[in-house]
């Protein structure tokens, strides 16, 4: 597979050289269909590209695909389905004078979006693992995991799941494997990887695997007799990738509390394939890996409309000010959330407006604009944009930027009174801190 190398704008891809729409991106094809524009796939899905992807563009293999479709020019990109780990990250236990055991791996992790494409057959695998080998082939080692799985059985995956999230313990060899059962678990819900080693005699061991949903604490467990584990792996595993929508529409994943019994992790990357778009690994410390895959762009903000209420403390390079006192030019903070860090924003503008209808959440912690100010939010199907906060309803969360956790909604109000708002535009990813509270631009 290509490498991607070419540096695109927003909302393009690297593919052969050269920028493309990222929905234009897919992998190969048994058969393309020129009259109709649907292009099947080795596993038998077919999907049907879109009119504006098909004007005179080539192929992985060099081959003029054109169309009798009424078409835009642009170009479309085919590559091969995907099925590997596509990033990881390991620490091996090893130095000049050989291995030394580890007793045990931890970790937490959140359920991310669902694909925004579900009908390709993909099996998408978030995990945390050991194993007995200096890499992960299960050829010459074994390897045990806590797994976050989505997507339906394959030669890999030895228990059957479907189009949603579920949370199994899994230890694999060479064309074997031992899985427990599957739990279905929620977009949201935060997940707990635990896997220790325990004595069952003399040079005799189990390693208790434990696999938790914390949100609602549902599990799945299991003991089995594996042998000596050297090295701790952080992995995105995928089978038949088609196209990058196929992965979750999230864009990145946290473990965080990572633990190590019987070392401590100096991380290094393996990978990513860059497939699509925006693939890396970070490591932050021991106990804090990022693994960041396709981030579709964010849609395109609505003409007009305010944002936060006069009064609204921004946080800033110097702390929070009144949204009111904020002039172009000075910095204020923002959020990355692809590594869970604030990050320095210059302010782009400040414009103020009148509004009448405003939301009012937890109490004042925020006053708001009914609609057009993206907030981002958490809720049983969804972490992301919420562009209306009219929409919002109790029971769901919204995110603390700076203590860096989701803080339930349990009062939505409606204001009717005239009153002054601030449209606030940032470089950058277009976002600011509100009362502790991350708001995007409108």
């Amino acid at each position: 597979m290509s490498q991607i190398v070419t540096t695109c704008p927003t909302g393009y891809a690297s593919a052969i050289s050269r920028c493309v729409p990222r929905e234009c991106v897919f992998r190969s094809a048994s058969q393309f269909d020129e009259n109709t524009g649907d292009l099947t796939f080795n596993n038998g899905t077919r999907i049907v590209i879109p009119a504006h992807c098909l004007n005179g563009h080539n192929d992985a293999k060099g081959t003029t695909i054109s169309s009798t479709l009424p078409v835009s020019p642009s170009a479309a990109s085919v590559y091969p389905a995907t099925t590997a780990w596509i990033e990881d990250t390991k620490y091996a236990n090893c130095g000049w004078s050989g291995c030394s055991q580890l007793t045990s791996f931890s970790g937490n992790w959140p359920v991310p979006n669902n694909p925004a494409t579900t009908t390709d057959g993909q099996s998408i695998y978030l995990f945390i693992g050991m194993t007995n080998w200096w890499d992960a082939n299960p050829t010459y080692g074994q390897l045990i995991q806590n797994v976050l799985q989505w997507g339906p059985v394959n030669a890999y995956s030895c228990v059957n799941g479907g189009s949603y999230w579920g949370i199994a313990n899994y230890y694999v060899g060479n064309n074997w494997c031992v899985v427990s059962d599957l739990k279905q678990v929620n977009v949201g819900d935060v997940i707990g990887g635990l896997m220790g080693k325990t004595s069952c005699g003399n040079n005799c061991y189990y390693w208790y695997m434990s696999t938790t949903d914390q949100t609602t604490g549902a599990g799945s467990f299991m003991n089995v007799a594996a042998p000596t584990m050297y090295n701790v792996y952080v992995t995105l595993e995928v089978h038949n990738v088609v196209q990058c929508s196929d992965y979750p529409a999230s864009g990145s994943t946290n473990f965080y509390n990572l633990n190590v019994g019987g070392g401590t992790p100096g991380w290094g990357n393996q990978g990513p394939i860059n497939d699509c778009p925006d693939e890396s690994v970070a490591a932050y410390g021991s106990s804090l890996v990022i693994l960041n895959y396709y981030y579709p762009p964010p849609p395109p903000p609505p003409p007009g409309g305010g944002c936060v209420a006069q009064g609204t403390p921004i946080l800033t390079n110097h702390g929070y000010v009144p949204v009111q006192t904020l002039k172009p030019g000075e910095i204020v903070l923002g959020f990355d959330l692809r590594n869970g860090q604030t990050m320095s924003l210059r302010l782009v503008s400040n414009t103020m407006t009148w509004e009448n209808s405003l939301i009012r959440i937890n109490d004042g912690a925020l006053l708001l604009t009914a609609t057009n100010q993206p907030i981002y939010t958490r809720n049983s199907t969804y972490i992301g944009w919420v562009r209306d906060p009219q929409n919002l309803k109790v029971g769901e969360s919204i995110y603390d930027a700076v203590n860096h956790q989701w803080v339930p909604i349990y009062s939505v109000e409606n204001v009717y009174d005239r009153t002054r708002v601030y449209d606030v535009v940032t470089a950058g990813p277009n976002n600011f801190i509100a009362n502790g509270y991350l708001l995007d631009y409108k």
